[in-house]
């Protein structure tokens, strides 16, 4: 049902600390158990940009080099947080995301893992 890379929205789901989100955006990383995906957030101002991509644990995407109906502002992906979701609800698929961008994030994610950094979150399963 789900790609590995496609954009998927979650209308509600709980972050790392255990709050409640409304409406995000996440790419699909892996499909096999559980839908592992990576979220995608958007800037918002140049200060926080730069905060942002500074940090290793971010990659900064363009949605102009994205397919599918997303909105024309640019953002970031969160490499170092792996949510997990039940694969067999519905989730609106509005987008998938390169190659390129896929290899950045799996690289990202195995050094990411070796040094510890990465957070797994199934408090939404």
């Amino acid at each position: 049902m789900y790609k590995i890379g496609d954009i998927i929205v979650v209308d509600k789901f709980k972050d790392e600390r255990g709050n409640d989100v409304s409406k995000h955006s996440f790419i699909v990383l892996d499909n096999k158990n559980y839908l592992i995906s990576n979220m995608m957030c958007s800037f918002h101002n140049k200060k926080q940009k730069k905060r942002k991509i500074d940090y290793y644990g971010n990659i900064e995407v363009k949605n102009k080099k994205l397919k599918g109906n997303l909105n024309d502002r640019s953002g970031y992906i969160k490499i170092d947080k792996l949510y997990y979701f039940d694969k067999n609800k519905n989730y609106e698929i509005i987008g998938h995301i390169g190659s390129n961008y896929l290899s950045e994030i799996y690289l990202r994610i195995i050094r990411l893992t070796s040094q510890r950094r990465i957070k797994l979150v199934a408090t939404n399963i």
